[in-house]
């Protein structure tokens, strides 16, 4: 387990480059007592509407002082994101390992006993030019592992969420997050506490995650998979679908994510692509039944084989067996969100038994063809070997 003091003494432990999609390189780094200015600038850039949405004391250049001032001294881990090329702070994500008051009765009164020793407060701020763009969704991987390097099993949200912040709750129970109960602030507005739980937890018994047509296989994504991945992944995965090359630590933390979403029920489901006598990892293919856009019954499936397994048919079947894995979970319709210029993948989703039903745009404003199958439907077995995906 890290300590606040090993990590000031050595803040590369925690240092991430991350690649958004889309924009220049961001790196995931501690604050350290040098960022007093840039620091200083990252709050005082800071709109009307995101003060509104954070908790600072401050937007000044006392308020930056104080807080790198904090650095290994009290209960709070700052981590920064600085964008590589002008070396600007564009975001700050804060750690606190004690728990007010406040929280502990919120909790207590539904249900919930928070302690201490397992439970940490975590809260968010980004630039406003930095919204909307994914960047809080790449490093949300990171931000478990670190919990779980200060000896946390649970993430509690820093003043909870406000009410009237839709993009922000979306964004939380896209990463785990679950709603605990509404409060009222202090100027009369309401709040929503949050829980992220970061403990695996026995899927329910008998229940079977993995589904096979004897050729593919799909199982949960593990952490072990992590070479094969990293060894698979080539330029047109990082474009179309990871959103920048993957690094260990990072592709180690979103397994791991991946790993607690099973355990815990979680709205993503990742499935490794397996092939042949030795499982032999071919790509992934995941489910979200929780997404920004989708409607009641529908999932989210989104895929990607590697360079070697292209061209033989298996993405097909892949989504295939992913749309029976979600009939017998409940789902009515799954939808397919397809970049317009990537017919290998609208291949894919013809074959599969999916109509093309609207253009859509994203929340960053990329827009996607809509790709829809109503799973209670029979589409055939329509596996083709000149599958290009």
């Amino acid at each position: 387990m890290l300590t606040l003091t090993e990590i000031a003494e050595n803040p590369h432990r925690l240092t991430t480059r991350l690649k958004p999609h889309g924009g220049s390189d961001v790196v995931l780094r501690p604050l350290t007592h040098a960022d007093t200015g840039r620091l200083a600038e990252f709050l005082d850039a800071l709109s009307s509407e995101s003060r509104r949405f954070s908790t600072f004391g401050g937007y000044d250049l006392a308020t930056a002082q104080e807080l790198c001032d904090a650095i290994a001294r009290y209960d709070k881990l700052r981590l920064v994101l600085e964008d590589v090329p002008s070396g600007r702070i564009v975001g700050l994500l804060e750690f606190s390992l004690a728990l007010t008051p406040a929280d502990i009765a919120r909790y207590q009164d539904a249900g919930i006993r928070l302690t201490g020793t397992t439970d940490c407060r975590f809260g968010p701020t980004l630039a406003d030019d930095y919204q909307g763009r994914g960047v809080g969704t790449l490093a949300f991987p990171l931000v478990t592992e670190v919990a779980r390097l200060l000896g946390r099993t649970r993430i509690i949200l820093w003043g909870g969420v406000r009410a009237d912040n839709p993009r922000a709750i979306r964004y939380y129970e896209k990463n785990g997050f679950r709603p605990v109960g509404f409060f009222t602030e202090a100027d009369g507005s309401r709040s929503l506490d949050m829980m992220l739980d970061l403990r695996p937890a026995p899927g329910p018994a008998g229940a079977s995650t993995n589904v096979s047509d004897g050729v593919v296989t799909l199982s949960p994504l593990h952490v072990d998979d992590t070479d094969a991945h990293l060894a698979g992944e080539d330029e047109l995965l990082v474009r179309r679908l990871n959103g920048g090359p993957g690094t260990r630590a990072g592709t180690e933390a979103y397994f791991r994510q991946c790993m607690e979403q099973w355990a815990t029920g979680g709205p993503l489901r990742a499935f490794g692509v397996r092939v042949g006598d030795q499982a032999a990892l071919a790509g992934t293919i995941d489910l979200r039944f929780e997404m920004p856009g989708l409607a009641p019954g529908q999932v989210n499936i989104a895929y990607g084989l590697y360079p070697a397994w292209r061209g033989q048919g298996l993405a097909t079947r892949a989504v295939h067996l992913v749309c029976q894995y979600a009939t017998a979970q409940g789902a009515t319709q799954a939808v397919i969100q397809v970049d317009p210029e990537n017919p290998a993948s609208a291949a894919v989703a013809h074959r599969s038994g999916f109509t093309r039903t609207a253009r859509i745009p994203d929340a960053d404003g990329t827009r996607f063809d809509w790709y829809i199958r109503d799973l209670n439907e029979s589409s055939g077995e329509r596996h083709s070997a000149g599958d290009p995906s």
